[in-house]
C-alpha cells in the first residue's frame, strides 16, 4: 500500500489547493477530492500534468505524479447531454391566407465596359 503524497492543484483563475491522495487513486478520484475544495465539479474539470491531459480512468502513478508536483486545472465544456441550459422557445408561424404570387421579374446585368489601351497609346502614356 503507498501512502498519501500532497499534490499542488493550481486552477486558471489563480486559485491554488493542496490534496492528499495516494497515486493508485484514479484521475476522477483525484478530480472529486479537488471538487470539494473548490467550485467546480469534477465533470467539468480538465487536469494538465507535464502537458498531458489526464484521463479520469488512469491512475495518477500512470503519470507519475509526485510529493509536491503540480498539477493545472482549468474549467472545461458541460459534458455532453447536460441539462444545465433550457431549450430554446420554437416559434411556428402559419400563413393566414392563401395568396397568388406576382408575376415574376428578370433583371439582367451588364458588366462593365472595359477599356483597351494600344501599345502607341501605353508608350506615350509611359514616355518621360
Amino acid at each position: 500500500m503507498s501512502d498519501p503524497i500532497s499534490i499542488n492543484v493550481k486552477a486558471s483563475n489563480d486559485q491554488k489547493y493542496v490534496i492528499s491522495i495516494k497515486v493508485t487513486e484514479t484521475v476522477l478520484d483525484f478530480k472529486k477530492m479537488i471538487a470539494e475544495n473548490c467550485d467546480t465539479p469534477a465533470d467539468r474539470m480538465r487536469l494538465i500534468y507535464s502537458g498531458r491531459v489526464l484521463k479520469d480512468a488512469d491512475t495518477l502513478e500512470t503519470y507519475k505524479i509526485a510529493e509536491g508536483h503540480t498539477v493545472h486545472m482549468v474549467r472545461g465544456a458541460a459534458p455532453a447531454g447536460s441539462t444545465s441550459a433550457a431549450p430554446a422557445a420554437t416559434t411556428t408561424t402559419t400563413p393566414a391566407a392563401t395568396t397568388t404570387p406576382a408575376a415574376a421579374t428578370t433583371t439582367t446585368t451588364t458588366p462593365a465596359a472595359t477599356t483597351t489601351t494600344t501599345a502607341a497609346e501605353h508608350e506615350a502614356w509611359y514616355k518621360f
